[in-house]
């Protein structure tokens, strides 16, 4: 079972087996120590501290208490019976309070039956008689009667509560001696079980450790004594370890049978790889040989193209001087009607501006013809009021004639009115003259502006076809240009590559040379790598696969 599991499942069984062990150990401990708890420092100071008081204080349900009291109550004076009658209430209580407790207990049935009917009944009574009739006759004052009552009835109560009291006494006296008995039995049965316990878990667990250390031991024996044979023996690649179980050196075993199975594969190849190695060393041997007959005859023939190749370059480096020179005439051609393309589209756009301006100048004109009429329009109102003005005036003179002496000052003012209302229309008409002759004449400019605008603007219609004319020509000359730079380019390239092709010739020839004597190296790494193979397929045939 134990082979099946891995190494940490086995640890981990291990350890959680000695937990098991001691947490039997554990729990038998805290069994029975919770189930005697006696015997104990703290235990013994506790009983002590409860005979202490029970032999100073007198028990609740002992009414013996109660018996002094009444007792008491015989011989007390008025001032000293209240206390005494409070003490006989606060004893009953307790008493009843007790009875209720050990009602309630798990006390064994004999020791209820004194506790709870024998003791109790006659308590009850002595308890009835003293709070009855007794206490009657106490405060009554007639302590004769207190004292028949006490002698007659009370004592007899408290004899037979008393006699049940000493038979409890003696029952747990017997319940304390086999209860003590029993704890100490108890205690050493634990003991001993604790030690069972504690022994047969340490067997147990030194067992199963012994078993998972052989375990572990002994498959790391086996692994070590096949890796030192394969070390030191004769290198038999075909032995495997065959580690049994499931645990992880399983699992490493199994990773170095692997590893030595792609070992001695690997070897196989090698050993076959050197025959073949050899074989094939032997081929190249011959092909060298004949290579290099290649070689010598390639040389030749190179050195033989190297001097026939010259002419055709000294041909092609002419081509392409030539082909430069008419790209540079293309060129100069290009360039001047470039120039006087630029000039006609400077001078059509000085057109262009001179007719705009024409045309800006015109509407001023037009605009100014405009405003002259309204200056016109402007005269003639003016002239308006200089006719109601005069008109004014002579009805002012005629009024200022009629008024005789009182009116003279004002036909002078009338008429001085009236020749400034002349002038005014003499001026007027004059003005009115003038700016009709100026009208006119700004008429006449803008119609034959107007005229020089349409001619010019006929002279920019056909622009457009002078200057794609002149455009057409110049992209021809242009694509002439570049057709003539790209033939001279391509000469030159073909030069340029013809000089290539020679140096590479006169190069192929030095590396003819170079591989003549390569061939001659390789002829010799070749004997080299025989003698190599030789040696590995000596080495591999001392593994045995």
């Amino acid at each position: 079972m134990l082979n099946d599991t891995s190494i940490k499942t086995k640890l981990l069984f291990s350890s959680l087996f000695v937990a098991i062990i001691m947490s039997a150990i554990l729990a038998t401990s805290y069994f029975v120590t919770n189930s005697i708890k006696i015997k104990g420092n703290h235990y013994d100071e506790i009983i002590l501290s409860k005979d202490l008081i029970a032999d100073i204080l007198p028990p609740p349900e002992y009414i013996i208490e109660t018996k002094l009291v009444t007792h008491l109550m015989i011989e007390a004076t008025p001032a000293e019976l209240p206390a005494l009658k409070e003490k006989l209430t606060a004893l009953q209580k307790e008493y009843d309070d007790r009875q209720d407790y050990w009602q309630k207990s798990t006390l064994k049935e004999e020791a209820k039956q004194l506790i709870l009917q024998k003791s109790m009944k006659p308590a009850k009574e002595f308890f009835e008689v003293a709070n009855g009739e007794f206490l009657d006759a106490i405060n009554a004052g007639d302590k004769e009667k207190a004292t028949e009552i006490s002698i007659n009835k009370l004592k007899p109560l408290y004899e037979a509560h008393r006699k049940a009291i000493d038979e409890l006494v003696a029952l747990a006296s017997d319940y304390v001696v086999a209860d003590e008995n029993e704890a100490n039995s108890m205690l050493q049965s634990g003991t001993a079980t604790m030690t069972i316990v504690g022994m047969g878990g340490l067997s147990l667990t030194i067992i199963l450790l012994l078993m998972v250390s052989q375990g572990i031991v002994g498959k790391l024996k086996r692994i070590e004594t096949s890796v030192y044979e394969l070390e030191s023996g004769e290198g038999d690649l075909t032995k495997r370890l065959n580690i049994d179980g499931k645990d992880e050196i399983k699992s490493v075993g199994d990773l170095i049978d692997k590893f030595i199975d792609k070992t001695r594969t690997i070897i196989s190849k090698a050993q076959s790889l050197a025959i073949d190695g050899a074989s094939t060393s032997e081929k190249l041997l011959a092909t060298s040989h004949a290579i290099g007959i290649r070689v010598e005859e390639t040389s030749q023939a190179i050195i033989k193209t190297s001097g026939d190749i010259a002419p055709i370059k000294q041909t092609a480096d002419e081509s392409a001087a030539e082909l430069k020179h008419a790209c540079n005439e293309i060129q100069k051609a290009a360039d001047t009607l470039n120039t006087a393309q630029v000039s006609i589209s400077k001078t059509l756009e000085k057109v262009q501006q001179n007719s705009q301006a024409e045309l800006e100048f015109t509407s001023k004109l037009i605009r100014l013809n405009e405003e002259a009429s309204q200056v016109k329009n402007i005269l003639g109102t003016i002239n308006d009021i200089a006719n109601q003005t005069n008109l004014l005036a002579l009805n002012a003179a005629i009024e200022a004639a009629r008024a005789g002496e009182h009116g003279r000052g004002f036909a002078v003012v009338a008429d001085e009115v009236r020749k400034l209302a002349e002038r005014t229309q003499t001026s007027l008409t004059e003005t009115n003259t003038t700016i009709n002759i100026i009208t006119q004449s700004i008429n006449e400019l803008c119609e034959e502006m107007q005229n020089n605008s349409e001619a010019e603007q006929e002279v920019l219609k056909q622009s457009p076809i002078t200057e794609k004319a002149i455009n057409d020509v110049g992209t021809a000359i242009a694509l002439s240009v570049q057709t003539s730079k790209i033939a001279a380019e391509k000469a030159q390239f073909i030069s340029s590559q013809i000089g290539e092709v020679s140096q590479k010739i006169h190069r192929v020839e030095e590396v003819s040379l170079l591989n003549a004597r390569s061939v001659e190296e390789v002829v010799t790494a070749i004997n080299h790598l025989n003698s190599i193979n030789a040696n590995i397929l000596n080495e591999m045939r001392g593994f045995k696969v």
